[in-house]
């Protein structure tokens, strides 16, 4: 998904600097073209520096976390904390459906 983002974004530029060279003068026709050309060939390619950048993104961050690319930052008292209150409501459930 990153890597679209940058490709699409180099392309954008080649784009947009090939409309003002066609719009400053119709005669350089084929230089504007053998610009697209060049633009087009030398997309942005994925860099590691580029990966890391897109990875401290907090999006991308909640999203690894939600996939469980991440481990959890939780300590074991939280741990044992939410176990807890988990049993605990789910007793709660019981006894109420219990009652009925």
């Amino acid at each position: 998904m990153v890597q679209l983002y940058f490709i699409e974004f180099s392309r954008n530029t080649a784009f947009q600097q090939l409309k003002l060279c066609c719009e400053k003068s119709f005669g350089e026709t084929a230089a504007c073209l053998n610009l697209n050309r060049e633009m087009t060939r030398t997309e942005h390619k994925v860099t590691r520096e580029d990966r890391k950048v897109a990875s401290q993104e907090p999006v991308v961050t909640q999203l690894k976390q939600q996939m469980g690319h991440i481990k959890s930052k939780r300590t074991d008292a939280e741990k044992k904390h939410l176990t807890a209150q988990k049993v605990a409501e789910y007793r709660g459930l019981k006894t109420e459906f219990d009652n009925e």
